[in-house]
């Protein structure tokens, strides 16, 4: 992530990404999105984790690395992603099929 700000004027809070390959694009995101990016990178904590920090939890305590995450898809102004996880350097899928090959 490279930058999180707000558009005061268009009332639009904008993240800014870099990929792999060093391009950036410029995401529209809510206000309960940038609310918990920047309690991320201020360091905050609760008394009960926050949905992305469950997915956290869980991978950590398997032992578990995001490898990358993909965002392949935009509907409806809703941005969707495929996450890939390795666990002991072996990719993780999420179908039944991918969790009987490894």
């Amino acid at each position: 992530m490279l930058g999180l700000w707000e558009r005061r004027s268009e009332g639009v809070i904008v993240v800014r990404l870099r990929d792999s390959l060093g391009r950036t694009v410029a995401m529209e995101i809510g206000q309960f999105e940038a609310w918990a990016i920047a309690t991320g990178i201020e360091g905050s904590s609760f008394d009960r984790p926050l949905t992305h920090d469950l997915l956290k939890n869980i991978v950590d305590g398997l032992g578990g690395h995001v490898e990358k995450i993909l965002i392949d898809d935009l509907w409806h102004r809703t941005f969707y992603a495929k996450i890939t996880i390795t666990l002991d350097g072996v990719p993780v899928g999420g179908s039944p099929y991918q969790s009987r090959v490894h």
